[in-house]
C-alpha cells in the first residue's frame, strides 16, 4: 500500500541532504500523546512578581547577559543599558516588558548587528516554600525610583517581516516564528530566519535561554551520592527548561493583545543547536493551550537527555563536573548518572516529546554529530514519533555551514506545516519533504 511505501522510502537524496517523511500513521499511534501535568512545573512567585512590576516607571535598567565569539572559545558577558517601557504585561508566572529595543548595545558587545525593531524581557521570581531559606531572591532590584533587571530575565528581539527584497516592512505578518538559537549566536541561522521573514512572518528570537543554570563541581564517594546529584541537576535542568516556556508563553500572550494583526495567526518554534534543547519545552507548554494556535516546530542540531549530551559533547560539559576520587566518572557511574537525571527531571526533551506526537515537526540533524551527539537525536526523534528528519553530511558544524543552502527549503516545509499562503515574488522550493 502507499503507506508502506512511504515508510519504506527512508532516505530521499538531495544534493548533501537526505530526508525521511514522518510515519504517515504518526499521529494516528499517538495514543499517548496527552499534555504535560500541571504539577510538572516548578512554581513560581507571582504575587511578588506582580508587585514589581506594578512599581516599574517609565525607564528601567537591564542586565542583559550575550555571548561573545573570540576566536575558537564563546565568553559571556553583561551588558548594560536604560531604556524607556513602551509596555507591561502581567502573565501567570510573571510579567512581560516592553522596551525600546537595545539591539545597538549588545551589537556593540557581540559583534553582530541585528536590526530589530523592539524588545520583551519576561521576569519572574522564584517560589520558596513557607519555611525554607532560599537563594532565590527576586533577580531586580529598585534604586533612585528606577528597577534593574537582573540578567535571568529572558530577552526576546522582535523583528518585523521583510519585502522580497530584503527590507523591513510594516505589513500584517503572516504568523509568528519563536526563535531560540544557539550558544554562539544567530551567525549561521539568520538565512533561515531571514527567508521565513520574507514569507511575512515576525520573529521573536531569544538569547540562549539557560540563564538560570548553575555550574557544579561535585565530589562523591558513593552511589547516593551521585543519585543526589542527579536530583539536584535535574531539578536545575527543569527550572531553565520552564523558564524558557513561561517566557514564550507570556511573550505570545502579550504581542496577541498588542498587535491586533497576529491574534489569529499561526506560531511556529524553532531551535537551533543548544537553543533546540529548550524548544520542546517549550512547545509542549504552548501546545497544553489552543488559543497559543502553535502551528509546528523545526528543530536543527537537537536531542534527548541534557546531562548525557554534555557529558558525551565533544564542546561543552555545561560546566558539570562529577569527581570520584579526584577523577571524572566515566562508563558506568557517568551511564548512571545520565539515566537518573532522566528518572528524575520532567522536563527534559526526552520527557516533553510525550505531548508533541501529534504536532507537525521537522529535525534538521548532523549525520555524524559529535556536539549534540547523534544518538541524543535519535532518541528524541522516536520519542517524538518519529516526525520529517533531514540529515546533512558531517557533523554539528557541517550542519550549521551547509543551513543557508537548505534555508529555502526549510521554509517551503514550515509554510506548508503552518498553513500560511505563498508570497509573490519568494523563491519556493521543489525538495520533497517540505
Amino acid at each position: 500500500c502507499l503507506a508502506a511505501l512511504l515508510v519504506a522510502a527512508v532516505a530521499i537524496p538531495t544534493g548533501c541532504l537526505s530526508q525521511q517523511r514522518a510515519d504517515p500513521a504518526r499521529a494516528m499511534r499517538a495514543t499517548d500523546c496527552a499534555p504535560l501535568s500541571p504539577s510538572v512545573w516548578p512554581a513560581r512567585d507571582s504575587e511578588s512578581a506582580m508587585a514589581e512590576m506594578q512599581s516599574i516607571g517609565s525607564t528601567v535598567r537591564l542586565c542583559r547577559r550575550v555571548v561573545v565569539r573570540k576566536g575558537q572559545d564563546l565568553v559571556s558577558k553583561d551588558v548594560f543599558c536604560e531604556t524607556p517601557v513602551i509596555g507591561k504585561h502581567a502573565a501567570s508566572m510573571g510579567y512581560v516588558l516592553e522596551i525600546k529595543s537595545n539591539s545597538a548595545t549588545v551589537a556593540a558587545a557581540s559583534g553582530e548587528m541585528p536590526q530589530a525593531a523592539g524588545h520583551l524581557v519576561f521576569v519572574s521570581h522564584p517560589f520558596i516554600p513557607p519555611g525554607h531559606v532560599g537563594s532565590g531572591a527576586p533577580d531586580s532590584s529598585t534604586v533612585g525610583g528606577m528597577t534593574t533587571i537582573g540578567h535571568r530575565g529572558i530577552h526576546f528581539d522582535i523583528f518585523k517581516p521583510l519585502t522580497p527584497a530584503g527590507m523591513p516592512s510594516d505589513r500584517a505578518p503572516t504568523g509568528l516564528i519563536v526563535q531560540f538559537h544557539g550558544l554562539g549566536g544567530s551567525e549561521y541561522e539568520q538565512g533561515t530566519i531571514d527567508s521565513l521573514r520574507r514569507r511575512g512572518m515576525m520573529v521573536i528570537a531569544s538569547d540562549f535561554p539557560w540563564n538560570r543554570w548553575r555550574s557544579t563541581v561535585e565530589e562523591i564517594s558513593t552511589q547516593a551520592d551521585l543519585l543526589r546529584v542527579a536530583e539536584d541537576l535535574a531539578a536545575c535542568s527543569d527550572d531553565c527548561l520552564a523558564e524558557a516556556a513561561y517566557a514564550t508563553e507570556a511573550a505570545v500572550e502579550y504581542l496577541r493583545s498588542t498587535r491586533p494583526a497576529l491574534a489569529d495567526r499561526p506560531v511556529v518554534v524553532m531551535g537551533f543547536s543548544a537553543g533546540a534543547l529548550a524548544a520542546p519545552t517549550v512547545a509542549a507548554r504552548l501546545i497544553a493551550k489552543p488559543e497559543s494556535r502553535l502551528s509546528s516546530m523545526v528543530l536543527v542540531g537537537s536531542g534527548s537527555n541534557i546531562i548525557r549530551i554534555a557529558q558525551e559533547s565533544e564542546l561543552t560539559n555545561g560546566g558539570v563536573v562529577v569527581l570520584q576520587f579526584g577523577k571524572r566518572i566515566s562508563g558506568a557511574m557517568a551511564g548512571l548518572r545520565a539515566g537518573s537525571y532522566i528518572e528524575r527531571s520532567k522536563l527534559d526533551p526526552y520527557h516533553a516529546a510525550t505531548a508533541l506526537r501529534r504536532l507537525p515537526i521537522l529535525m534538521v540533524q548532523g549525520a555524524s554529530d559529535t556536539i549534540v551527539p547523534t544518538n541524543s537525536g535519535a532518541e528524541l526523534h522516536e520519542r517524538l514519533g518519529s516526525p520529517d528528519l533531514w540529515q546533512t553530511v558531517g557533523g554539528h558544524r557541517a550542519l550549521f555551514m551547509q543551513l543557508d543552502n537548505h534555508a529555502d527549503s526549510i521554509c517551503d516545509w514550515v509554510v506548508k506545516a503552518a498553513g500560511l499562503p505563498e508570497t509573490p515574488g519568494v523563491r519556493t522550493s521543489s525538495a520533497d519533504g517540505s
